[in-house]
């Protein structure tokens, strides 16, 4: 189903809109394409993203990468503690 849409865009947009999409009958198809794509956009895409959300992507990222790295040790440490101990009792 279509609908109209009438919006106010600044001066230079209509010309700009136009030729992205490659006519004026083309308009609406080239919006709803590219107002989809925004849409469905996951929060690590630079189209969504200020430069504080992406700092702040980047230190969670960071603090996850060091609490999983030292998840990894313990576990590997446990497993080592537990082949050794199976080994001993052999």
């Amino acid at each position: 189903m279509r609908r109209r849409l009438n919006i106010i865009v600044d001066d230079d947009v209509p010309d700009l809109l136009r030729q992205l999409a490659g006519g004026e009958r083309r308009q609406g198809a080239y919006l709803s394409t590219l107002i989809r794509i925004v849409a469905t956009s996951t929060p690590d895409d630079d189209l969504m993203l200020s430069s504080a959300d992406r700092q702040e992507i980047i230190k969670r990222s960071a603090t996850l990468a060091t609490q999983l790295m030292a998840f990894a040790q313990r576990l590997e440490g446990q497993t080592s503690a537990r082949a050794g101990a199976e080994v001993a009792r052999s």
